[in-house]
C-alpha cells in the first residue's frame, strides 16, 4: 500500500511521562478515545472492508516499584479474568526502536458481535509511566497486511525526557 506516513504525538497533559510519537500510513485518521487512551486511530477499512483495524495508545501508572514484566504479569492476570474467551499465543520482551525494552503481547479474543479479534500489543514504562500501544484487527487481515502493520508498531516511541528551561541556561 503506497501512502505517505506522517508523524502522530500522542500525549496526555495530565499525566507526565505520557508523551510517544507513531508513524501513521496518510489513510489512517484519530478517533475519539476515552482515557486512559493518549490517542487512537483508525483505517477506516482500507486495508479490509469487514472491519476497521485500529491502534490505540493509552497510559496506565505500572505496578508500584514494579518492573517491566512484573506490571506485564499483573496485566495478563486482569485480562484473563475479565476476558474468559481470551488465548495468550505469545509474550516476549523486545528490544524498541530507541533500545528500550518493550513487552509484546498477541491474542486473540471474541467480539461482542461474535468476531475473532487479533489483539498485538507492545508496552513499556516511560518515566515512571506504563505506556502500550495496541493493535486489533481480523487475524485474516493481520496475516496479508503483517508487514505493514509491524512498520508501523516498529515506529511507535517514547519522546525524549522533557528538559524545562532555566533563566541561567540561556546566559
Amino acid at each position: 500500500m503506497a501512502t505517505t506516513i506522517r508523524p502522530v504525538p500522542a500525549t496526555r497533559p495530565d499525566r507526565p511521562g505520557t508523551a510517544t510519537t507513531l508513524e501513521l500510513p496518510a489513510t489512517w485518521s484519530a478517533v475519539d478515545a476515552p482515557a486512559p487512551a493518549l490517542a487512537a486511530f483508525s483505517d477506516g477499512r482500507t486495508l479490509s472492508p469487514a472491519i476497521e483495524t485500529n491502534i490505540v495508545l493509552t497510559a496506565a501508572d505500572p505496578v508500584p516499584g514494579g518492573t517491566l514484566a512484573s506490571w506485564q504479569a499483573a496485566v495478563r492476570e486482569e485480562r484473563l479474568a475479565t476476558l474468559p474467551d481470551l488465548q495468550i499465543l505469545e509474550e516476549r520482551s523486545v528490544p524498541g526502536a530507541g533500545g528500550e525494552e518493550l513487552w509484546h503481547t498477541s491474542s486473540v479474543l471474541t467480539d461482542p458481535q461474535g468476531a475473532t479479534l487479533l489483539v498485538r500489543s507492545w508496552s513499556l514504562v516511560h518515566e515512571g509511566t506504563g505506556l502500550t500501544l495496541t493493535l486489533t484487527t481480523l487475524p485474516l487481515v493481520d496475516a496479508e497486511h503483517g508487514a505493514e502493520l509491524d512498520r508501523i508498531a516498529a515506529t511507535w516511541a517514547p519522546a525524549p525526557p522533557s528538559r524545562e528551561r532555566t533563566p541561567d541556561a540561556d546566559a
